[in-house]
């Protein structure tokens, strides 16, 4: 072809420029991935909320004072305190509930169709009162004596005779707040954590009269959010038009939104976004969960969540209840977990908002260049310049479009799918140019580690694009990747073939024609089809779970380093790209190839949960790098020793 002449002609020239342009991009994103990194050393306040529920349960049980409870939480390094608000189950036991017909028989001047509560005057019966009439359920009220009787058309009298999903709709139903011992444990020193139970169709005065009962509280660090659709936003989008103002009541209280690991919200980023991402991310295990786990494993959960994906508040449920001594255990289990947090160097204090890295405009174009500058140079070791610079080129008017209509996020997302999905393959090109052969154990360490640091530059480049704190948050995310974990073992192939000249693909082609189709190659076929769906399946948090051998597994490693790495990589990646490089590049050779590659894959991918501390990434990637070697080593001894029996 014409053009791949006019380029070869020239190459020389490009190569030092594409390398170049490669090399401004590692700068720039190493630049950006340092100034977080600083920042990531300097983030360690960590919130330890109690559950003031369960504190109401061992009062109940122990007849212990709510101050002298929270005192000796407070003593052992819990710094707030989760309220939820009351539903008809947690009021229960402050109120009495009767029907409207049983008190219009007394003769009260009641509503026979009603259900009422019955509570002593005062604040309690104030929050309840303002509550229900928020939520439309407040259909009449009268007072008898000292009590307060609050008419509701919620089915009270009739709960437990409803079908589930009735008694659900009804206990979804917010009924007001313990603002007393809410304002006790503001004295002593606590933060509050709010649980609000939202409702749908509010109008903008609803919000601003339900957070007016509030303004005596002047320690809230975090409101959450009860329902998986904030105020039903899935069902009305104008509600999206409330969350400004929303926004604005929990920011006048200096609060941050609470994000619940692990429990989607619909409405949430919308929420967030107009919150300013005043955001602290949450981990919390469910009380159907926390049964089913021993103290121990709860509180590795626990610190797991902190150092490996920046949680910064741990709402801890009690572990131990239903004794008159569960009070003491409690308080041991919360203690333990705070001296674990701090002998980690983490800080028992109010959490903070992460910081926000801004991208400047110039560094996503010099980023963005960099990506489409080592894609050409691909192009190049896979003999189809001629096809990746004209591509390369269409790239960057794309890229200088984005710019143009400000649209650097769809910029910044796109190089990074690109510079993930290139790198790895670039790293495994560069090392077998010029090396076809069997090479020695050392020449082939040498070549994983150079793979590998190739590799790690398409992670520089992809924590460099998306450091801003939407992606650290999860409130944005990593696009494409189920591409990026499988198009890199594609490549692979393509690269074998692009290497060959047309005499042996065109045998190629006949042998693999020509060849019967049997039972032995169905079962091959079947088996990688199988180990590719396990792969892309296993990809993500909600995949396949590990198996139980593996979580062993995983608990141990966690145990002996700092970060644990990816079985993945030392097990399966690595090695056996270590016993491809052995062997050569040769089709009986491509299928530890295809597997090795995934090594590489998981070593970039390990960058994109970009939650996670560097620190971290860094730590796992280098014991999965070294563990690898040594399983690849082992590896080899064992084959050669069978290969030259065999032989024999």
């Amino acid at each position: 072809m014409k053009l791949q002449t006019a380029i070869d002609k020239h190459w020389s020239i490009l190569e030092k420029l594409l390398y170049g342009l490669v090399l401004v991009g590692l700068i720039t994103g190493a630049m950006l991935m340092g100034a977080r990194f600083t920042f990531e050393q300097d983030y360690r306040q960590v919130e330890l909320a109690v559950h003031y529920e369960d504190l109401v349960d061992e009062s109940r049980l122990n007849g212990t004072s709510m101050e002298e409870l929270l005192r000796g939480y407070q003593e052992v390094g819990a710094t707030s305190l989760l309220v939820k608000e009351y539903d008809v189950g947690t009021l229960k036991d402050q109120t009495v509930m009767a029907s409207g017909l049983e008190l219009y028989w007394e003769g009260l001047p009641a509503y026979p169709e009603l259900s009422y509560l019955l509570l002593p005057d005062g604040a309690l019966a104030d929050s309840v009162r303002l509550n229900l009439a928020l939520r439309n359920h407040l259909q009449d009220e009268f007072k008898l004596g000292a009590m307060t009787y609050l008419g509701t058309d919620l089915p009270l009298s009739s709960l437990w005779s409803l079908q589930a999903h009735e008694m659900a709709d009804v206990f979804a139903v917010g009924m007001g707040w313990p603002l007393e011992d809410m304002m006790l444990a503001e004295k002593l020193g606590f933060y509050l954590q709010l649980q609000i139970k939202d409702w749908e169709n509010p109008e903008q005065d609803d919000i601003t009269r339900y957070f007016a009962q509030f303004a005596e509280l002047k320690q809230v660090s975090l409101f959450l959010f009860n329902s998986s659709d904030l105020f039903g936003y899935s069902q009305d989008p104008g509600i999206r038009t409330l969350f400004p103002v929303l926004a604005e009541e929990m920011s006048r209280k200096g609060a941050y939104l609470g994000q619940v690991e692990f429990f989607k919200q619909k409405g949430f980023e919308k929420l967030a976004e107009s919150m300013q991402e005043r955001v602290v991310r949450v981990h919390s295990i469910a009380e159907n969960e926390i049964g089913t786990m021993s103290e121990t494993a709860a509180a590795e959960r626990f610190m797991l969540a902190v150092k490996d994906r920046n949680m910064r508040s741990l709402f801890v449920r009690a572990y131990h209840s239903g004794a008159e001594d569960s009070h003491a255990a409690n308080v041991q289990y919360v203690g333990d977990m705070a001296a674990g947090l701090q002998s980690k160097g983490f800080e028992l204090a109010r959490a903070e908002q992460i910081a926000n890295f801004y991208v400047p405009t110039w560094a996503i174009f010099l980023l963005s260049l960099g990506a489409l500058a080592a894609a050409v140079l691909l192009s190049h070791y896979w003999k189809l310049t001629w096809l990746g610079l004209p591509a390369a080129i269409l790239g960057l008017l794309m890229a200088l479009a984005l710019i143009g209509m400000q649209e650097y996020l769809w910029l910044q997302k796109i190089s990074a799918l690109l510079a993930a999905c290139v790198f790895p393959l670039l790293g495994l090109s560069l090392v077998m140019e010029g090396h076809k052969d069997k090479r020695g154990p050392l020449l082939s360490v040498l070549g994983l580690l150079l793979m590998s640091a190739v590799t790690l530059v398409g992670a520089v480049y992809v924590v460099g694009l998306l450091r801003e704190r939407a992606f650290m948050l999860g409130l944005d995310l990593f696009t494409g990747v189920k591409a990026a974990m499988s198009l890199p073992l594609a490549g692979v192939l393509i690269y074998y073939f692009c290497r060959r000249n047309k005499d042996e693909l065109i045998s190629l082609w006949k042998g693999l024609v020509n060849r019967p189709l049997t039972i032995k190659i169905l079962l091959i076929g079947g088996a990688a089809a199988a180990v590719l769906g396990v792969y892309l399946l296993r990809t993500g948090n909600t995949g396949l779970v590990p198996s139980n051998l593996e979580t062993a597994l995983r608990r141990m490693l966690e145990q002996f380093t700092m970060a644990r790495p990816r079985t993945k990589e030392f097990l399966i990646g690595h090695p056996l790209m270590l016993l491809g490089l052995s062997y050569g590049f040769r089709l009986r050779t491509l299928p530890l190839f295809l597997l090795g590659m995934i090594g590489q894959v998981s070593l970039l991918n390990t960058f994109t949960h970009l939650h996670t501390p560097l620190s971290i990434s860094l730590l796992r990637s280098g014991y999965g790098l070294v563990l690898g070697i040594i399983c690849g080593l082992l590896l080899l001894m064992v084959v050669h020793t069978f290969y030259n029996r065999w032989k024999r």
